[in-house]
């Protein structure tokens, strides 16, 4: 498989509250090298991942993020994928929901 770099900067560019425990996020990163596309998860609660979509660019809108019981944050990874299928090392952020 081929080597990708991660990722930098990933950074949410707005957030839209829907309710209190739905919010609709804008994300830009600046993108490496030799990648096909970026995935994008979110880190559930009890530590597995949720898929919300893939791109090819380096900017991704979520339409639909859902907070899962009371959580306070939640975390937002993007992996570059290389031709080969390659992963890189996810980028992190998160985001916060109202106490």
């Amino acid at each position: 498989m081929d080597p990708v770099a991660a990722p930098s900067r990933l950074t949410v560019l707005g957030v839209t509250d829907v309710s209190p425990s739905r919010k609709s996020l804008r994300l830009s990163w600046t993108g490496a090298r030799r990648v096909h596309h970026y995935d994008v998860y979110r880190r559930n609660p009890d530590g597995s991942r949720t898929h919300l979509g893939a791109t090819p660019n380096d900017a991704y809108f979520v339409p639909s993020l859902d907070r899962v019981g009371a959580e306070t944050t939640t975390t937002i990874e993007v992996e570059a994928v290389g031709a080969e299928y390659g992963r890189s090392t996810p980028a992190v952020t998160r985001v916060t929901w109202p106490g």
